[in-house]
């Protein structure tokens, strides 16, 4: 009888160990990851991963978190909220480097395809055919440094932007509404706003690839990293991750079209113009170029967007 009590003792101890723990792994840690995204096309290949099952197979529990903002998902990042950000702007990770270096590994990086990327738009019926015109006028430009140095940079030959524009940042939510009421005159937009801008015949493209004309051409776009205090708790997990993610990037370059049509799933994107925007290309930490990507913290550092030199290399996770 007495040996029946501890038996049973000894069952519901490990149960309510189970019900604090879920699933777990050999080594007995936890296997449950808070992976944190913007609803964009550069969390894509995060998107693919879910949908073909790969977490699961590795007997993975995905705990997925969206943001609207890059920002509150870096903090999220940086202060062990989440285990993995996914889909925020390359610069955005410089300056989380610059802040608090080292708290982030970056895995997985996308590009965005010629013609892509930040366009310079004008609502239809302005008047605006050339960026000479846009003087005088109001510019919806993206919250945050990137809006207004591309703008900037843009506009050096021809006038001064402190004083002969009107810059509006807002978040891109906003902006087809204020372009189409006559709000602001022109917005400065990436995918996949500049697709619906003309679709829907609200505005017109006056510069395309701002970005790789204004800052660095050819230059990494969205990027996904680990905080990288996930990665010191859990090596070979991490390594697990981020092989799941590399194999949802080669499913992405063998179907393309087929990995798009998830994006309506977990985004804005509405389906009827995914076969229109012009889709990024993926790459895995280890197929980043290193020179390249120095040179892209050297630009920032020139333009006054980040004050310190930052080693770009250790920022990936490879």
């Amino acid at each position: 009888m007495r040996k029946g009590i501890i038996v049973l003792i000894s069952a519901l101890a490990i149960s309510v160990m189970f019900m604090f723990l879920g699933d777990i792994d050999a080594s007995g840690q936890a296997i449950k990851v808070r992976i944190g995204h913007t609803i964009s096309q550069a969390a894509l290949p995060l998107f693919v991963a879910l949908d073909k099952g790969y977490f699961k197979e590795l007997n993975i529990e995905v705990e997925r978190i969206n943001f609207n903002q890059p920002g509150p998902m870096l903090e999220a990042l940086a202060t062990g909220r989440i285990d993995i950000a996914c889909g925020y702007n390359m610069v955005d990770g410089f300056l989380l480097e610059q802040r608090s270096g080292g708290k982030m590994k970056i895995f997985v990086l996308s590009k965005s395809p010629p013609g892509g990327g930040l366009c310079l738009i004008a609502r239809e019926g302005s008047g605006i055919e050339k960026l000479q015109d846009f003087k005088g006028k109001r510019i919806g430009i993206p919250r945050g440094a990137v809006g207004v140095v591309c703008i900037r940079l843009l506009f050096s030959d021809f006038f001064d932007i402190s004083t002969d524009v009107d810059l509006k940042p807002l978040h891109f939510r906003d902006m087809l509404e204020a372009l189409k009421t006559g709000v602001i005159d022109g917005i400065l937009v990436p995918e996949p706003i500049r697709t619906v801008v003309i679709k829907k015949k609200i505005g017109r493209v006056i510069v395309s690839e701002v970005f790789n004309k204004t800052i660095l051409k050819d230059s990494y776009k969205g990027v996904s990293s680990f905080a990288s205090s996930f990665i010191k708790r859990y090596p070979e997990l991490a390594l697990e991750i981020k092989s799941v993610f590399s194999k949802a990037i080669e499913d992405i370059r063998r179907n393309p079209e087929g990995a798009s049509r998830l994006l309506p799933l977990y985004t804005h994107i509405p389906e009827n113009i995914i076969g229109d925007i012009k889709m990024l290309s993926f790459f895995s930490a280890d197929e980043a170029d290193l020179h390249h990507l120095q040179l892209f913290a050297v630009r920032l550092k020139e333009l006054g967007m980040i004050k310190k030199e930052i080693d770009a290399k250790q920022m990936l996770f490879k």
